[in-house]
């Protein structure tokens, strides 16, 4: 049983320093040019997927495929070895993930959507991952990852992404709210909805009822059905 354990340790040790030199590799090659991006998702207009004028912004299949392929590693490492996956490896991955969800997709990232709607099991990796989130983007900005990965999400489901994307969109906005808890994803949520042009119906631009979205929103987290909608009517595509 010794020798066993002491496998098992040695094991999970390699399993670390695999996944946080892969995370070092990815964050490296993809950082720059999704940190990037990542201005996009403050401004208000919405960049229509086959939008030319953005279309460049898109991610290219050489990035799309290095990010979901570390999106992959990230949720099995995750799922089956919680302890390996150390601050170091979440925040650049939260960070590429603002980036990669502030310009249109015309293929919705499946696995980055899934591990944002992962409700993780463990209680230490979802406090490590809600450090990660509270963080700015880039120094000197004042926008947490939180709030940008919410703000995208939003714009995803105005436009930015097929109207096919809803499944998938939806899923990843609540998973933010259950990892974070209600008080701090209300706090990121009303940021992530400030401009006076956001969103694209008028009357959801209204104070009154940005407000309302914001208190009610983050109280139905266990009502799926109910939280869906109320995601559709405040992204409303006129």
């Amino acid at each position: 049983r010794a020798g066993a354990a002491e496998e098992a340790a040695a094991a999970a040790v390699l399993l670390q320093e695999l996944f946080e030199g892969f995370s070092s590799f990815c964050g490296s090659e993809l950082g720059p040019a999704l940190l990037r991006r990542a201005s996009f998702a403050l401004q208000d207009k919405i960049h229509t997927v086959g939008s030319r004028q953005y279309a460049e912004e898109e991610l290219t299949e050489t990035e799309r495929g290095l990010l979901e392929g570390w999106a992959r590693a990230a949720l099995e490492v995750g799922r089956f070895s919680p302890d390996c996956f150390s601050e170091a490896c979440l925040g650049p991955l939260m960070r590429c993930f603002a980036g990669a969800l502030a310009v249109p997709s015309s293929q919705p990232p499946a696995r980055l959507l899934s591990i944002l709607a992962e409700n993780w099991a463990d209680e230490g990796l979802k406090a490590r991952l809600q450090r990660c989130l509270v963080q700015n983007v880039t120094e000197g900005t004042d926008h947490a990852v939180g709030t940008l990965l919410i703000r995208g999400l939003l714009k995803g489901l105005l436009g930015q992404m097929p109207v096919t994307a809803l499944g998938v969109l939806v899923p990843a906005v609540r998973g933010l709210l259950l990892v974070a808890g209600p008080t701090c994803f209300g706090s990121w949520l009303e940021r992530a909805i400030d401009g006076s042009e956001f969103p694209l119906a008028v009357a959801a631009r209204k104070p009154e009822a940005k407000a309302r979205f914001v208190r009610e929103l983050p109280r139905s987290a266990d009502n799926a059905n109910n939280f869906k909608q109320l995601l559709k009517r405040f992204c409303h595509r006129p």
